[in-house]
């Protein structure tokens, strides 16, 4: 079972914790999941032969993944409570560190200059309310970018931060001639679009809607910067590349189904989650070090959402994501590689 997928209000979860006392299958006397998350709490004073029961309860209920999230979600509780102890003895934030993808920001995009994506609106032309909601909404999803960076500086949000933030944008290109577009029109009219975009937006890609990614902002859960990786069911745009395919190494003739063939890792329409544009989608695609059959080798391609086949998607040794969470490692690449990270 998902630790997500645990309804907030179960008994021994306050709002919005995605653990619950029915995380577990086990727990010892006088401990629940709010003493056993609770950072000032002592499993070690427990007999070993109870910490063994009580863990393997927890790994019987959420799984090896759902163990190594609640772990992580229990160092970032504790995390939060210290610095909100420091914060209140009034200690400075930290010294400003920049993320990677800021530091790239910074060479050449910080003098108030407009960042970002182009991005089409295809849906909700009978629905201008339903669509101002949509904007409305993916526009807070993006601020988590920042907002993770805030919160590594104990809730301090530096300059650079804040006018990063308040630069980055998506270039909404919108027109009733666009009303259910395909990937193939999109691609046509991008290439006007993005000669009337802000200076840099011109890469040889972009965003746009589908009716699912609408439903998939409306319908699953608001994201948070406590917010899991690796989700399928986190809202969504589509990216869509300039190019439907490409074949590196000009080869005449290949096996569409071999997973070791680079132009069968090459995806022209993927889902990339709203939270990461900024950041780890918008850093990978400026900075141009991965050539784009790397950058989507590891997501399914989903061009039936823009009216087009259904990709073959040739699988790989771990499979293929429902959505494209960057270029590190997925839990399940990493669980197969290094099995002893997840023993417990």
């Amino acid at each position: 079972m998902s630790p997500d997928a645990l309804p907030s209000g179960s008994k021994g979860a306050s709002v919005n914790e995605p653990f619950s006392d029915a995380s577990s299958s086990y727990w010892s006397e006088g401990w629940n999941w709010a003493r056993f998350s609770d950072p000032d709490a002592n499993i070690m004073a427990l007999p070993e032969d109870e910490r063994t029961k009580m863990m393997s309860g927890l790994k019987e209920i959420l799984g090896e993944e759902g163990v190594r999230r609640m772990h992580i979600y229990i160092r970032r509780k504790r995390e939060r409570l210290e610095d909100k102890k420091l914060r209140e003895q009034g200690v400075p934030p930290p010294k400003y560190d920049a993320p990677q993808f800021l530091k790239q920001w910074r060479k050449g995009y910080s003098n108030n200059t407009p960042w970002g994506f182009v991005a089409f609106r295809t849906v909700l032309y009978d629905d201008e309310e339903k669509w101002a909601q949509f904007k409305d909404r993916v526009h807070q999803i993006l601020h988590l970018a920042f907002d993770k960076v805030v919160g590594h500086h104990r809730g301090h949000e530096y300059e650079e931060v804040a006018k990063a933030r308040k630069w980055f944008t998506l270039h909404w290109v919108e027109d009733k001639g666009l009303d259910g577009a395909t990937e193939e029109t999109l691609r046509e009219w991008y290439a006007n679009a993005k000669t009337d975009a802000p200076t840099g937006m011109g890469y040889n890609m972009f965003l746009c809607t589908c009716a699912e990614a609408v439903e998939s902002v409306f319908s699953n859960d608001f994201p948070t910067i406590d917010s899991f990786n690796w989700r399928d069911d986190a809202p969504f745009l589509l990216v869509v590349m300039e190019v439907t395919e490409v074949n590196p190494h000009d080869e005449e003739e290949h096996d569409p189904d071999d997973p070791h063939t680079e132009r069968n890792w090459y995806k022209s329409v993927f889902k990339v989650p709203i939270e990461i544009v900024p950041d780890e989608l918008w850093g990978e695609i400026d900075s141009e070090i991965f050539p784009h059959t790397r950058l989507t080798r590891n997501v399914k391609g989903c061009n039936q959402l823009l009216g087009g086949k259904v990709p073959n998607n040739t699988p790989n040794v771990d499979g293929l994501t429902e959505l494209w969470w960057g270029m590190s490692a997925s839990p399940k690449s990493i669980r197969r590689r290094h099995p002893y990270l997840f023993s417990v």
